[in-house]
């Protein structure tokens, strides 16, 4: 098969060919290159009166020159006629890099057989960003004030309220059109704290105020808006959408924002709309005449912000745009259905085998030239079989619907991993600590992994998954209508909103009254703080709401259709563990007894769900394929990391810091601090005793970016300083709703101590490392960690900092090689799948940490200042001791019919650090009510 990589100098050729080179089965396909003059040329309409194409890039005879031989394209810009497709017959697919296929004539490719693909939401991020930068241009006049500094014009009556700006934070913002585009404006702008409208005829109203925006008709939203910014695509219906009837209609001294299309607005009035102050402000990236000619009236009109169609133009959106038709490329060359398809070609057309995809496969080492191409028997449209082939079958399916990214692995029955992809997820991060998500994004990136994966295994020659695995982050609350849609964003566990319903519980003992009842500490991403705020300032979410679930039970039920929710995620905080029923005295301390028509029942263990058609379509896979939906991403990892002992434990360094040790019985100690968790398992009588701290490898990120570092840096700075950090120590308690294990505190707050001129951003690094690191320790100590212990993270090979992880454990650790072992824990069932392959290292098990319950030297203290009250001392060695030598007998005798748990301990650094943090807010709460503060 023969490509034609007609490129430009934005989607250059070599970007389309290395992105052809990393697709499954193409890395040798004969690849022939084109570069069109586009940008350093205009792009404009190119054919003839029967057959002419808009938005295109050089000539018809050279394209035509340009494919001889070759059965696929992909391009950008170049000028894909009637003429073109009558030239060269044999060509059979035009994978077009962009948004729509406008530079295609559709028809004519359609007549021809020709499949035509496109890339949508290429540069959705891009655009939707340089928006919101051109809102803030023109609200602020940036430009105007850049321009006059320059010519020497120090314009301080611009601080004049007359001539001042306006803020986003509390103005009301209309967005015309709610695409892709227009939904990643509105998730940036709701962080900038605005109120948003749309106005869009295709959104369900009931969809777009679940993502926190609201619905009005277009007339409204201009009377409405200080701000009005157009996304809409351009058709005969939206030509000249804003006029001057529409202008009129617009609050005096408004902003209007064009980056989407010129012939959305009318200009004629525009010039004397901004004169007249009707309009306060306009700021344009794309025009009806490109480029607008010399005498333009708006280059004189005042407060007008202008630049040449460049929204799109970032390099990530070039990789992305090479990426996608790439990946369409090889769904074509494997006889797969594309996913995003702009024609659909009749049977025959073309000739009798136009209509059938070349499919790729790579020989042998040593057999002919390593590439050959076949013809499949079934039609792209048809689905792949469920086993058969010469490759691997019965796989499995695992997706991890993680905080920070999306994974899925393709798992054979041994064990190995098959193939894999991930997606970055999206947080919306607001005023208030406030962390949500867009459970439609989460859809789409759980559909994107999954179909990479599926055509990765085609492309491999193994089989279709017979089953889909689910698991992904816990607690937060994912509020949701009958049908699986949100009913408001879904709110995150790393959510801080309800951090003074926490405090006051505390103060109040509902917190302690909570852990005696379940024996499940609170904190404010929990479900039970979440509920009562929701009930405080918006009950109407409450009452449209038919479940209050989680991340996992969320994307099951859009998949499946049915309403669940496993026993580990519903384990905390209302659930009594040994018996698996929600206790209601629980709720009824919360006050939000009312609300429990909103937990669904947890489902049983083993429990299979079946793909519905919806669920088969977004992922394309069969309807029917069997479905499982739980554990969440904790206990997951324990199970697949071969927890099986009862004192085992695992650490699992993610965005946060999880600590769990296997228990052969739920004992709840009344006296015992009101944190963690008890999770149930697929085993009734085993339970998980979990320690998740807030914070893990984001702390590591945050000193690295904080010092100006990338994780390539990481082990030379480790390197640079020696164990202790020369005295520099961290606490890391850096989210938004302070610590949760193995204390709560809301207030908990990071911080560096020790500084001095002599210490380096090295020592800071590897002072946030050890804090990390002593963090796990304390939690796990606090769990009850008596065996062994496995560790694991979201990346191949050791967690960051595995240095300062062996030190603060006093014992070696061992980490996996494979980047799937949570993954992994999901798909697994009794007897049917190996864990060696995440449960051995370099040959050897895991689970060789050697855990000292004794007094151990360490280099530093528990990540906290070296000397005060409460800390130990150092030793003369420079080190320091751990201040505890043998564990304190329990302070209550177990309730009966409970074993006692093993004993445990806490050191006395956090028990002094906790002290500092809550002297901390109560100053903080005397000083607000004498007004000082």
């Amino acid at each position: 098969m023969r490509v034609l990589a007609a490129g430009d100098h934005f989607v250059r050729p070599d970007l389309i060919i290395a992105a052809l080179r990393d697709e499954p089965g193409l890395a040798d396909v004969d690849v022939a290159e084109l570069t069109l003059p586009w940008p350093h040329e205009p792009f404009g309409p190119v054919g003839g009166p029967a057959s002419r194409v808009n938005e295109a890039s050089g000539t018809e005879e050279q394209l035509i020159e340009a494919l001889a031989g070759a059965e696929v394209c992909v391009t950008q810009m170049a000028p894909f006629t009637a003429e073109v497709f009558a030239a060269r017959p044999e060509l059979r697919m035009v994978a077009v890099s962009r948004g729509g296929p406008v530079n295609v004539d559709l028809a004519a490719a359609t007549r021809a057989g020709v499949a035509v693909s496109f890339a949508p939401g290429r540069n959705a991020t891009a655009a939707a960003e340089f928006a919101v930068g051109m809102m803030l241009a023109a609200m602020r006049r940036i430009p105007t004030a850049d321009a006059e500094l320059r010519a020497g014009r120090w314009r301080g009556d611009f601080f004049a309220y007359e001539e001042s700006g306006i803020e986003l934070d509390g103005a009301t913002v209309g967005l015309v059109g709610y695409g892709a585009i227009g939904r990643i404006v509105a998730r940036v702008l709701r962080a900038f704290g605005a109120h948003v409208l749309i106005a869009d005829p295709y959104t369900d109203p009931e969809a777009a105020r679940a993502d926190g925006v609201e619905p009005v008709g277009l007339d409204e939203l201009l009377t409405r808006s200080s701000v009005v910014s157009l996304h809409a695509r351009l058709t005969p219906e939206t030509k000249g959408l804003i006029n001057a009837d529409r202008l009129a209609l617009m609050r005096p001294g408004a902003v209007l924002v064009n980056t989407a299309r010129g012939g959305l607005l009318d200009y004629a009035p525009l010039p004397d709309a901004l004169r007249s102050g009707r309009l306060g402000a306009l700021a344009l990236d794309v025009y009806d005449i490109e480029p607008p000619p010399a005498d333009w009236p708006l280059h004189s009109a005042p407060n007008v912000v202008t630049t040449p169609h460049l929204a799109g133009a970032t390099r990530q959106t070039a990789h992305r745009a090479a990426t996608i038709t790439a990946a369409e490329v090889g769904r074509y060359a494997r006889g797969e259905k594309l996913a995003h398809p702009a024609n659909q070609p009749a049977p025959g057309a073309g000739g009798a085998e136009r209509n059938r995809a070349a499919t790729v496969r790579v020989a042998p080492s040593g057999a002919g030239q390593g590439l050959t191409v076949t013809r499949p028997s079934r039609r792209p449209s048809e689905k792949p079989p469920l086993s058969g082939g010469s490759g691997v079958t019965s796989i499995v399916l695992g997706v991890d619907v993680g905080t920070s990214v999306t994974k899925a692995v393709a798992f054979g029955r041994d064990g190995r991993s098959l193939a894999a992809a991930s997606r970055r997820s999206r947080l919306t991060r607001l005023p208030g600590g406030r962390v949500e998500q867009d459970l439609e994004d989460v859809l789409r990136t759980v559909a994107e992994v999954v179909r990479e994966v599926t055509a990765a295994l085609a492309g491999a020659g193994h089989a279709a998954p017979v089953a889909l695995a689910l698991t992904g982050q816990g607690d937060g609350l994912w509020l949701r209508d009958a049908a699986g849609r949100a009913v408001r964003p879904p709110i995150s566990w790393m959510d801080g909103r309800a951090g003074d319903t926490v405090a006051r519980w505390g103060e109040d003992g509902t917190i302690r009254e909570l852990y005696r009842l379940t024996g499940s500490g609170v904190f404010p991403g929990c479900h039970a703080p979440l509920l009562r705020w929701l009930a405080d300032h918006e009950p109407e979410a409450l009452a449209r709401a038919e479940v209050a679930g989680y991340c996992v039970d969320a994307v099951a039920q859009r998949l499946t259709g049915v309403i669940g929710v496993d026993a580990s995620d519903a384990s905390m905080p209302f659930m009594d563990v040994t018996t698996r029923h929600y206790v209601p005295k629980a709720l009824e301390a919360c006050g939000i007894a009312e609300h429990a028509r909103l937990l669904p029942p947890p489902a049983a263990p083993g429990t299979v769900l079946a793909l519905d058609e919806a669920g088969a379509e977004l992922l394309g896979l069969p309807a029917g394929l069997p479905v499982t939906a739980g554990p969440y991403d904790l206990p997951a990892c324990a199970i697949g990391s071969g927890v099986e002992e009862v004192g085992d434990g695992l650490l699992i360094v993610g965005t946060t810091l999880a600590s769990q040790v296997l228990t052969g019985s739920a004992v709840i100690d009344p006296a015992a601090d009101p944190a963690g968790m008890w999770l149930c398992t697929p085993d009734r009588d085993r339970w998980l005793r979990g320690m998740p701290a807030m914070v893990g490898t984001a702390a590591l990120e945050w000193v690295l970016e904080f010092t100006g570092a990338t994780t390539a840096d990481l082990d030379a700075l480790l390197a640079g300083s020696p164990p202790g950090a020369r005295g520099v120590t961290a606490l890391p308690f850096l989210s938004d709703a302070g610590e949760r294990a193995p204390f709560v505190e809301p207030a908990a707050r990071g911080r560096l101590d020790g500084l001095t001129l002599a210490a380096t951003r090295a020592d800071a690094v590897r002072a946030a490392c050890e804090a990390v690191a002593y963090a796990a320790r304390h939690c796990l100590e606090a769990a009850g960690l008596s065996a062994s212990l496995a560790a694991c993270g979201g990346a191949p090979g050791p967690p960051p900092g595995p240095s300062c992880s062996r030190t603060s454990s006093g014992g070696p650790c061992a980490f996996p090689t494979s980047p799937r072992w949570g993954r992994a824990a999901r798909s697994r069932s009794p007897g049917a799948l190996s864990v060696t392959p995440w449960t051995r290292h370099n040959g050897e098990p895991i689970r060789v940490l050697s855990y000292r319950t004794r007094s151990v030297p360490r280099p530093m203290s528990a990540a906290t200042p070296t000397t005060g009250p409460g800390w130990p001392a150092p030793s003369p060695s420079g080190g320091r001791r751990r201040p505890l030598e043998a564990p304190p007998a329990p302070r209550q005798a177990p309730a009966p019919g409970r074993q006692a748990p093993a004993p445990g301990r806490q050191t006395a650094a956090p028990r002094a650090c906790r002290g500092r943090l809550q002297t901390a807010r109560r100053a903080r709460v005397d000083r607000a009510k004498s007004g000082t503060e």
